[in-house]
């Protein structure tokens, strides 16, 4: 089975701009008496699990708070001091100890990931790079899909080492390295395999000494033990019709692409660092912001583990994360001297939601509004169809994408289509038309369509903007 997925060369730019179309000219005016505004955003946020947030504005903390619970057993609160897992957000502190060990000359960028990874195969399209692997553009195979490939869950005793191991069996790459964007938790996970073998320290002991402790971050950390007890943690928690539930993945530990462990006060830290840095040589910071090249000289979104794209035509960097009940967002307003970071335990609420509707109270609503040449404004206001449970049921398949290595899966639940893509909460999808849906849940608005080819069902996956 195959999927088609129309935009997803753009798509971890478009999770990150997450919450508002594009739009046109804004203002540079920047309000800064919003204390109160933030406090709305999460007021809703009380006997449950919830969130955490610091703004960083010309290098002061105007704001950092947190919200809700970070243990239901025990009603423990959220608080600035929280542990939250950062996801994918990671990635961007996997990067920067990349890029210290190229600075030091211990590295190039590129060289083949073989020169350090000796065990790793051949490659009939190309040897990928460590510069492919910081952008997403290596063609190495996600390691977490071929975990859900195998009907394995991430609740199960799972290491780097395994995630290594599985990834050297794989003969094949997606992509030839460096000729598009492919994004891949893999690329991370070898990077920080790459880190030890160079430095002959874990990439936890890297991190502290190299990073974490010179700027003072005491309480951030990956997570490289099963089962470690950690002070101050939020349990991320989803809710079902029974209520709320631990899906916190307490064994797997694949520190790499994910399980740096912070909280809001270090977050701020980190930050400040961007104007005053206190690593790497005296371009440090912009190194990281450096976006990739592919090798039809295309520029990608993705810089290293940073996303760049303008808000509200606002200058921006940042990078979400998700893994399983924990969100993640970052942002950094560079023109504006503006930095936001958004963490939650709660699968309910979206961090990168939460830190974009943060940021619009700091800038001037825009006017202008762009309304796509290829697709109808699309209306939130859609009228529901009903179409007969059988032509329904003729959608439900596992939906597979071989070049990208994403799987999906439809399924029927009380005459309604269901999506799931394994790493969110599964969403339902509305009818527009007798084989379109709209993903409902979501802060954009992406369209379904299925269709059949050979007999064999296909699902094509697109955004479409829409007027706010």
């Amino acid at each position: 089975m195959m999927l088609t997925i129309y935009t997803f060369r753009k798509l971890a730019l478009l999770l990150l701009m997450s919450v508002f179309a594009l739009y046109g000219t804004a203002q540079d005016n920047t309000n800064l008496s919003i204390p109160q505004e933030i406090d709305q955003l999460f007021k809703d946020i009380k006997n449950e699990p919830g969130a955490a947030i610091g703004v960083l504005h010309k290098g002061e903390i105007i704001y950092q708070k947190g919200f809700g619970l970070a243990n239901l057993d025990y009603d423990i609160p959220i608080t600035t001091k929280s542990i939250f897992e950062l996801g994918a957000l990671s990635m961007h502190f996997t990067g920067t100890c990349i890029l210290l060990l190229e600075n030091q000359g211990k590295l190039s960028l590129d060289d083949p990931i073989q020169k350090y990874l000796t065990d790793f195969p051949k490659y009939a399209k190309g040897q990928p790079t460590i510069r492919q692997c910081l952008h997403h553009s290596s063609g190495l195979r996600d390691y977490l899909e071929m975990i859900k490939m195998k009907g394995q869950q991430v609740d199960m005793a799972f290491t780097a080492k395994d995630g290594i191991d599985l990834i050297k069996r794989q003969k094949k790459l997606t992509i030839s390295p460096g000729s598009d964007y492919r994004y891949t938790n893999t690329g991370y996970l070898v990077l920080a395999a790459i880190v030890e073998q160079i430095s002959g320290q874990t990439i936890a002991e890297f991190a502290k000494e190299n990073i974490f402790d010179p700027i003072g971050m005491t309480n951030t950390f990956y997570l490289d033990t099963k089962g470690k007890v950690i002070k101050n943690r939020a349990i991320a928690y989803e809710k079902d019709s029974m209520g709320y539930r631990m899906v916190h993945p307490f064994n797997f530990v694949t520190p790499g692409a994910m399980q740096v462990q912070t909280n809001v006060e270090d977050f701020l830290k980190w930050m400040a660092n961007f104007e005053q840095s206190k690593i790497g040589n005296p371009d440090f910071m912009k190194q990281l912001a450096t976006q990739g090249i592919t090798t039809h000289g295309d520029t990608m979104s993705y810089a290293v583990g940073l996303e760049d794209g303008p808000f509200w035509n606002h200058a921006m960097i940042g990078h979400n994360g998700y893994w399983q009940g924990s969100t993640a967002m970052f942002l950094r307003f560079y023109e504006d001297d503006l930095s936001i970071i958004t963490l939650s335990n709660n699968s309910d609420i979206s961090a990168p939601q939460k830190a974009f509707q943060t940021a619009t109270q700091f800038f001037e609503r825009p006017t202008a509004k762009i309304i796509p040449s290829t697709d109808k404004a699309a209306s939130s206001a859609t009228p529901t169809l009903k179409i007969a449970t059988k032509q329904l049921q003729s959608y439900c398949a596992n939906y597979f994408n071989e070049d990208i290595g994403y799987n999906r899966k439809v399924y029927l639940k009380n005459d309604t289509l269901w999506y799931a893509n394994f790493e969110s909460p599964d969403t339902w999808l509305q009818p527009i038309s007798n084989n379109e849906f709209k993903l409902m849940g979501m802060t954009r608005l992406f369209k379904i369509r299925f269709e059949k080819e050979a007999g064999q069902p296909i699902m094509y996956f697109r955004l479409w903007t829409i007027k706010l």
